[in-house]
């Protein structure tokens, strides 16, 4: 009795030992995998994306799209039929329905769409009606790539036949510049992006995670824009996307010039601070591509892209807007 006992303690603890060893080792793997952007085993690179995908220098262009088409932030309105309910009811609203496709060309970002932003305007700017979703709540929600199609209601004020080649779609926020789709024909090609010229001169600078070090900063790229990933420009403003390679001699996940501060953006002498930093990011590089978003004065006529501002190590580079015409 006493060697069955033994024996069947032995198994028990044989079980156990094998329990452990087979969740440590699932534990393992999972740590390991943590922060792996692809699958184990699959091909393509290392980078790690922190969202400079969604910040192009040129972002969609809607004279592209088959539809009357517009950008706003970026969320790609299309519109695809419209249908006037006239009325010959004296004091009686006749209502418009606009049938839209709402594209989020974004990579990464979620984009949702309220229908506060949406109204019919006159030719003369003026403001026809507001307008709700019909069927679909008063928010629509876009993963990235994701299109969704919504019909927009409209009841207009007295007029009992309106016209729809006098009225067009406008999708804006508060203070926000807007962006309008007429119901009949498209919209003039805009005048964005404008590709800026880049002094483009390597530059050491101390790490600002590390004086010891030093990193070397070289501008490569600039446009100007309304639109940059799921931003839109404030009225009177325009939007800078920049783009940088830094050369580095430390491989850090959380690299100090990723962080805001460490960039500006001379206006006309006016420092604007970056409000957004992302970067693609390899492991095994000795160099990132970091992308910088501006907002600044749309009257601005000189800009200059500044490192490290207010430091003793402030290296600047210039942005040269080309001439009109």
């Amino acid at each position: 009795m006493v060697k069955e006992a033994t024996s069947s303690g032995s198994r028990s603890q044989l079980f156990f030992a094998t329990v452990w060893l087979v969740t440590t080792v699932t534990l393992l793997l999972m740590f390991q995998t943590v922060g792996v952007s692809q699958a184990l085993g699959a091909d393509g690179d290392n980078l790690v994306d922190t969202g400079a995908a969604d910040f192009p220098l040129s972002v969609a262009d809607p004279t592209d799209e088959p539809l009357p088409s517009a950008l706003y932030g970026g969320v790609m309105w299309s519109v695809v039929d419209v249908r006037i309910q006239s009325t010959e009811v004296l004091l009686d609203h006749a209502v418009i329905e606009v049938d839209v496709s709402v594209r989020n060309t974004l990579t990464t970002t979620p984009a949702r769409v309220s229908d506060r932003l949406v109204s019919l305007v006159a030719r003369t700017g003026d403001v026809v009606t507001d307008g709700r979703y019909v069927d679909a709540g008063t928010r629509l929600t876009l993963a990235p790539g994701e299109t969704q199609d919504v019909t927009i209601m409209f009841k207009t004020g007295f007029d009992q036949d309106p016209d729809p080649a006098n009225l067009s779609l406008r999708i804006s926020e508060p203070n926000r510049i807007p962006t309008m789709i007429p119901l009949v024909g498209r919209a003039p090609k805009g005048d964005f992006p404008i590709f800026l010229a880049v002094e483009s001169v390597p530059t050491a600078l101390a790490d600002p995670a590390d004086p010891q070090r030093q990193i070397v900063v070289e501008p490569e790229a600039a446009t100007l824009n309304i639109n940059a990933g799921p931003y839109r420009a404030a009225e009177g403003e325009q939007l800078a996307v920049v783009k940088v390679n830094v050369q580095r001699t430390a491989t850090l996940e959380l690299a100090s010039y990723l962080e805001p501060s460490y960039w500006g953006l001379e206006a006309d002498g006016e420092l604007e601070a970056s409000i957004m930093v992302a970067r693609r990011f390899d492991p095994e590089a000795s160099e990132d591509e970091v992308t910088l978003l501006f907002a600044f004065s749309a009257d601005a006529e000189e800009l200059t892209l500044v490192a490290a501002p207010g430091t003793p190590d402030a290296a600047i580079f210039r942005l040269v807007i080309p001439a009109a015409g």
